[in-house]
């Protein structure tokens, strides 16, 4: 499943989570990478409102580590490791118990901070900034 998005605006990443929106289900990973304001944040952002149907403001976890949201079907566990500097062995804990539960959506900003092996089905999310402000999204 290799795709590409162009992203020009904010509201662009709907077309991306149109495309995942058919293969997500309780239980599935979603590994998103990027340099420092690439536009991770703001993809989560739409993809609370989108797939949970969620006004819920969003935030980046950073400081809090994670933070859930609940929507009518499905729920999504956002996880930002960006401040973790070495490995964290309770919130790496924390984080394969809820992958392995399968009971809500994870979603793992900066999942290269973990020292887990992470499942092979994970949705991998690339977002690069180009230079015109403009943004690729690349799904693998």
């Amino acid at each position: 499943m290799k795709q590409k998005f162009l992203i020009e605006s904010p509201q662009d990443f709907q077309k991306v989570i149109s495309f995942l929106k058919p293969q997500l289900k309780a239980g599935s990973l979603i590994l998103i990478f990027g340099e420092l304001g690439a536009g991770k944040t703001t993809f989560i952002r739409v993809f609370v409102k989108e797939l949970l149907g969620s006004g819920q403001s969003v935030a980046s976890p950073s400081f809090a580590l994670a933070q859930l949201y609940e929507g009518k079907n499905l729920s999504l566990l956002h996880v930002d490791g960006f401040r973790l500097k070495s490995r964290d062995a309770e919130i790496e804990a924390y984080l394969e118990e809820e992958i392995d539960a399968k009971e809500k959506i994870i979603a793992v900003e900066w999942p290269e901070r973990f020292s887990i092996n992470w499942p092979k089905d994970a949705f991998k999310i690339k977002i690069e900034r180009l230079k015109n402000g403009k943004r690729v999204v690349s799904l693998n």
